[in-house]
C-alpha cells in the first residue's frame, strides 16, 4: 500500500536511467513498489516520452496512436480535453486486455491549478473489505459493460470493479463513471452494489487518502493502470498552458524488463 502523506514522492532522473542499466532497474523497482514513479528530465519534447518507453519495452498503441495530447482544445469531446477537473478513475476498462501502466509526459504545465493526483486502489478496495465486507463482495461480482465508440471505433470489455485474483487479493480496479453499464441482475445484488460503489467513489475522492503534485516541464509520471486512480484538479484558462503527452505500455511487457534487469541488480540493492 502507499502510505498516507508519502513525501517525496518516487522519482529517478533520466539523465542517469538513460544509459545505466542499474538505475533503469531501480526506475522499474520503485514502480513496483510503490504503482508509480515520477521521472525527471526526460527531454520537454513532442515525442520525448518515446526514449523512456524504447528503453523498457514496446509501446502500446490504441486507437488515438502512439502517443496522445492531452490539453485544452475547443470543442472537446473528451473531459480530457477541457480546463475541469477530473475524478479519481482508471484508463480504458473497454480495452481487452486493458492497458497496464500509464505514461503521461509534462512538456509545460504554467496554467494555475491542474495538479496531478493519484489514490491508491487497493488501499480503498482492502478498507471497503474490512469495513464493509458484503458491499466489498457485490464489487468483486457484478460485471459492468464498458464502451467506449466513436465514428471509427467500438471498444467493450466486462469486468468488475474489484477484481482478485486466485488467492483472494485485489489484482485490479475499473472505475470509469463515463463509459460503463450495469446489466439487469439480482434486484438484492444491485442494491448492494450501487451502495458500495457509492462508497468506493467517497473514499477515492477522500483527498486525505489522495497524493497531490504538480509535474513541471520534463517531468514524466508513470503509473499502474491496475492499482492505482489518477485525476487532476481542475486549471483556469488564460493563466498559461498546459500540455502532456500521453501513451501506454502492457503490464507483461514492463515486468519482463524489470525482471531481466533483476538477474544483474536486484542482489547489490
Amino acid at each position: 500500500r502507499l502510505p498516507a502523506g508519502l513525501d517525496p514522492v518516487p522519482e529517478a532522473d533520466w539523465a542517469q536511467a538513460g544509459h545505466d542499466d542499474a538505475a533503469l532497474y531501480a526506475l522499474l523497482e520503485q514502480l513496483r513498489r510503490y504503482a508509480f514513479v515520477v521521472v525527471r528530465n526526460v527531454p520537454a519534447e513532442m515525442d520525448g516520452v518515446a526514449q523512456v518507453v524504447e528503453r523498457i519495452g514496446p509501446m502500446r498503441r490504441t486507437n488515438w496512436g502512439g502517443i496522445a495530447d492531452v490539453k485544452a482544445i475547443p470543442e472537446a469531446y473528451d473531459l480530457t480535453m477541457t480546463t475541469r477537473a477530473l475524478e479519481p478513475h482508471t484508463d480504458n476498462p473497454y480495452r481487452e486486455p486493458v492497458p497496464g501502466y500509464i505514461f503521461l509526459h509534462c512538456l509545460v504545465n504554467d496554467a494555475e491549478g491542474g495538479d496531478s493526483t493519484i489514490t491508491d486502489g487497493v488501499r480503498v478496495a482492502e478498507e471497503l473489505r474490512r469495513s464493509a465486507p458484503e458491499d466489498f463482495d457485490a464489487l468483486t461480482r457484478v460485471r459492468p459493460h464498458f464502451t467506449y465508440t466513436d465514428d471509427d471505433t467500438v471498444l467493450e470489455n466486462t469486468g468488475p470493479l474489484v477484481e482478485l485474483d486466485d488467492r483472494g487479493r485485489v489484482r485490479q480496479l475499473r472505475l470509469s463513471n463515463r463509459t460503463d453499464a450495469v446489466p439487469a441482475q439480482d434486484p438484492e445484488l444491485l442494491e448492494r452494489y450501487y451502495r458500495a460503489r457509492r462508497r468506493l467513489t467517497d473514499l477515492v475522492n477522500d483527498p486525505r487518502l489522495q497524493l497531490r503534485f504538480k509535474l513541471g516541464p520534463g517531468d514524466l509520471l508513470i503509473m499502474d493502470n491496475f492499482r492505482l486512480l489518477h485525476g487532476r484538479a481542475g486549471y483556469r484558462p488564460g493563466t498559461g498552458p498546459r500540455h502532456m503527452r500521453q501513451c501506454y505500455m502492457d503490464r507483461d511487457s514492463v515486468g519482463s524488463r524489470r525482471k531481466v534487469l533483476a538477474r544483474s541488480y536486484a542482489a547489490s540493492r
